[in-house]
């Protein structure tokens, strides 16, 4: 079989889909302290009262958020414990939720479940009092 030879050079082909190099990017901002500090408030203070539940890890947006100075939609929660131990951290960060939204006067904690989490609204009227915390239900072994 034949093939045929281009003299089309790669970069020709190529097309750019974001011009980065008139972005401005992100850069971390102050010490691992002022991150915990910056990602426990944005969270209303939950992060201190989920400090002590063992087998979860804070991922996504609030993260990033954090780390560069920015802003978030929700709290990302993944569970890292082997599935039979999954209801009972489920459980203990809604609790948290719970005790946290008594603390800061909230009067109404929304529950809403799909598929794939379960996602908690601490609200107060009509306005939300802190940031929604989504559960992701899919369960994720930490390998010891």
């Amino acid at each position: 079989a034949l093939i045929a030879r281009s003299t089309v050079h790669r970069g020709d082909l190529q097309i750019p889909l974001l011009a980065l190099s008139d972005i401005m990017r992100s850069e971390l901002f102050g010490t691992f302290t002022d991150f915990y500090k910056r990602l426990n408030s944005f969270s209303g203070g939950l992060i201190d009262d989920l400090v002590g539940i063992g087998g979860i890890c804070i991922a996504g947006g609030s993260i990033l958020s954090a780390l560069v100075k920015g802003s978030a939609g929700d709290i990302d929660i993944y569970v890292t414990v082997p599935p039979a131990d999954a209801p009972g951290v489920l459980r203990q960060v809604f609790n948290a939720v719970q005790q946290n939204q008594k603390r800061s006067g909230g009067k109404r904690l929304l529950l809403t479940r799909t598929k794939n989490a379960v996602t908690m609204y601490r609200a107060c009227g009509v306005s939300l009092t802190a940031p929604p915390v989504q559960v992701i239900l899919q369960v994720y072994e930490n390998d010891p």
